[in-house]
């Protein structure tokens, strides 16, 4: 059997196994049941008292297959990797853990076209709503080009609206094959932001001014959100969903994630099953049984051409 392994590295620690080690073997111990989450198989001691993660192997790194293919994925396909990403990435969020580091080259792709969230050295709890807890984390995580614009303006108080923010970077990349915000800077980065979806203000984020290093960015005369022009080839859907997921308001951005998987898959589910839905949930249900039976028709779960 072929497996993968992750070695941790401990050449900076003196008092046994990393915290950060620890803490990523719990969460993928928990995330074991999960189809769209890489599967930890074992933990294995080598020799000198090295120890590696042993994973289930997949054959193909999504931000490398994409530099080796001649066209974006079609709709089709990105919408069935954006259902299979929303999917592990709810998952974690009902565990109170959000990933922080999700980007092309943490999603792997296997031979029957199932996405895989990987690599969750940076993964931790967070503090659910009310609990009372600071909620107070190290900004400095995210790959840039897929960094929420709190953290990029300093806020250390914040949610899983951080992944969401990523997921929403990723479904750009996946349409269109080249990232959004591809910033060389924090500074690029930012001001990348800024010309693609407008200025921000209080009224459309509240706290936005009170941010602190808000007033270190040069910000735009520039009101309007091209979203619905960059990505109007992919339909009124797509745009949508983008829209709700590129929120600069994480309390926004935030809530609407469920709601926004649906919207995505509604249209086109109603017009296979011929019937309407009584309600919001019944959708998400409808899907994700269809998923796990392998029963989705083609426009949401085609059959990937991958290069030998």
């Amino acid at each position: 059997r072929i497996v993968a392994l992750k070695k941790v590295r401990m050449d900076k620690e003196k008092d046994g196994v990393p915290v950060t080690a620890v803490r990523e073997m719990g969460i993928l111990m928990r995330c074991r049941s999960h189809p769209n989450i890489v599967t930890l198989l074992k933990v294995v001691q080598g020799r000198h008292n090295a120890i590696f993660l042993v994973f289930e192997y997949c054959e193909h790194d999504i931000g490398k297959l994409m530099q080796t293919m001649r066209a974006p994925f079609q709709v089709s396909e990105v919408k069935t990797l954006t259902i299979q990403l929303l999917s592990a990435v709810s998952f974690l969020h009902e565990m109170h853990v959000f990933h922080r580091d999700l980007k092309m080259s943490n999603l792997l792709l296997n031979e029957r076209g199932e996405l895989k969230l990987c690599d969750l050295g940076l993964a931790r709890q967070f503090a659910p709503p009310g609990s009372g807890e600071d909620g107070t984390y190290t900004g400095k995580v995210v790959t840039l080009w897929y960094r929420a614009p709190e953290l990029l303006l300093g806020l250390r108080r914040y949610g899983p609206a951080v992944d969401t923010w990523a997921v929403g970077c990723i479904l750009a990349e996946f349409l269109r094959n080249r990232p959004i915000f591809p910033g060389k800077t924090e500074t690029d980065t930012v001001a990348r932001v800024f010309a693609e979806l407008g200025a921000p203000h209080d009224g459309i984020w509240p706290g936005w001014s009170s941010l602190p290093l808000a007033g270190t960015f040069v910000v735009p005369h520039q009101p309007y959100n091209h979203l619905s022009i960059t990505f109007a080839a992919f339909g009124a859907d797509a745009v949508d969903l983008l829209t709700q997921l590129l929120t600069y308001d994480p309390a926004k951005r935030c809530d609407a994630m469920v709601v926004t998987q649906e919207r995505y898959e509604r249209y086109q589910l109603y017009l296979e099953a011929g019937t309407e839905p009584t309600g919001e949930s019944e959708v998400v249900q409808r899907l994700v049984n269809a998923w796990r039976s392998g029963n989705l028709s083609s426009w949401a779960r085609p059959r990937l051409k991958l290069p030998s």
